[in-house]
């Protein structure tokens, strides 16, 4: 499935996608909503003041700060996203990162670790990319989770279409943040007849 792509190359855009998620996308939101707030303020205490008001303070914090706090507590969801964060860069540091095993797949779920504007695009990078992505938890027999992150141009998107009717996977994945880089599909769901 992920015929197209290192696990190398995979873990660092993910990593990159990750630093986009968790720190230049809030600040550059931040950014746009401390003009909003200043172009606010210019018009109603006047444009000489406006730029005063970010060295004033709320609750002890400069203004511009808490724009930063109050962007973060609006993306909650993605302060879950921190702990695989952490055991990736974990990965990227280890030499013995990676390993394979067999599972039985049990059940997929959206990735609720990221949030973004659009669902199908957990990453903010990819909001705007027309590539099909799938990002998503695979669960196996044991209720241990796997983060799966496909993009078109990692694969097939046909080998994509065959996961939903697999039963057992070879995955290899990096050990701490469990993001799978390979998978195979060894066995399929045995059809009913009817």
């Amino acid at each position: 499935m992920f015929v197209k792509i290192s696990k190398d190359n995979l873990r660092n855009i993910i990593l990159f996608k990750y630093i986009f998620q968790l720190l230049i996308a809030p600040i550059f939101a931040s950014f746009i909503m401390d003009i909003f707030v200043m172009i606010i303020e210019g018009f109603t205490r006047g444009f000489d003041k406006c730029f005063t008001l970010f060295y004033e303070t709320v609750w002890g914090m400069p203004v511009w700060i808490m724009l930063i706090v109050c962007w973060y507590l609006i993306n909650l969801t993605n302060i879950l996203s921190v702990v695989p964060f952490f055991k990736l860069i974990a990965d990227s540091l280890s030499k013995d990162n990676v390993q394979t095993s067999e599972i039985e797949f049990t059940k997929i779920m959206p990735m609720y670790e990221l949030q973004c504007l659009r669902q199908s695009k957990r990453f903010m990078c990819d909001t705007f990319s027309r590539k099909k992505n799938e990002e998503a938890l695979i669960y196996d027999q044991n209720n241990k989770k796997y983060r799966f992150f496909w993009n078109e141009k990692y694969g097939d998107i046909e080998e994509l279409k065959k996961l939903a009717s697999a039963q057992t996977l070879k995955i290899s994945y990096f050990k701490r943040s469990k993001i799978i880089f390979d998978c195979q599909i060894i066995q399929f769901v045995a059809q009913a007849d009817i």
